[in-house]
């Protein structure tokens, strides 16, 4: 979303390279049966895949993740789904759905969470 015609005519060499290696990774598996049939058995799982009403029941320590620029998984539903789950802890970081990759303190979040003692957090 921050990535507008004004950004990209700034910036259009560095434009230029996001778009090939975005075009490069959709690529990789397209002539590949089970690649293809993957993506599609995936995609249906998604659709029908429905567990609002049982996150009030989540009863261990959560991290929500979410990226401020992230047209995916979309900054105002990361917060809604931090909402929804019980003590939940929501983090926003600098960029899109690759945030992880655009800003530097993701991994060391993370990390901290998931090395932290949660054993008094929650019973």
């Amino acid at each position: 979303f921050r990535r507008d015609q004004a950004w990209k005519a700034a910036n259009a060499e560095v434009w230029q390279t996001l778009l090939n290696d975005t075009k490069a990774r959709l690529s990789l598996g397209e002539q590949d049966a089970e690649a293809i049939m993957g993506a599609r058995r995936q995609l249906e799982a998604r659709k029908h895949h429905d567990t609002w009403q049982r996150l009030p029941q989540i009863k261990v320590p959560v991290l929500v993740l979410a990226g401020k620029y992230d047209g995916v998984a979309p900054l105002a539903v990361m917060q809604n789904l931090a909402k929804r789950i019980p003590g939940a802890e929501l983090d926003i970081f600098e960029g899109g759905h690759y945030f992880f990759q655009q800003d530097p303190r993701a991994f060391e979040v993370i990390t901290k969470f998931c090395l932290a003692d949660q054993s008094e957090t929650r019973s």
